[in-house]
């Protein structure tokens, strides 16, 4: 396995919540990267905490963006759909 870059994300959001007890990092499907505090939270410890997870960070970027290339790869539209209800198998017109 490739070791990931420990590189700072280039960009990131923070969330405060009135739910959140811990900071949590999430990284969504378009490897956006959301840092979620609780309520009075320092955000002056961001950048320490970004540090020191920068290379989860770093790998589950790149995981979630292998993962999406290579669900693009697999959408592709059948050329043929068969209906045992209609008993025919019927051409793609969108194809």
């Amino acid at each position: 396995m490739a070791k990931a870059k420990t590189s700072k994300p280039q960009s990131y959001s923070v969330r405060v919540s009135d739910r959140a007890k811990h900071v949590s990092i999430k990284v969504s499907h378009l490897s956006e990267v959301e840092i979620v505090v609780p309520r009075g939270f320092d955000m002056q410890q961001i950048p320490e905490i970004l540090k020191k997870r920068q290379e989860w960070i770093a790998k589950t970027t790149q995981r979630i963006a292998a993962e999406r290339r290579s669900l693009t790869h697999e959408l592709v539209p059948p050329s043929q759909i068969s209906s045992p209800t209609f008993q025919s198998n019927s051409a793609c017109d969108r194809c």
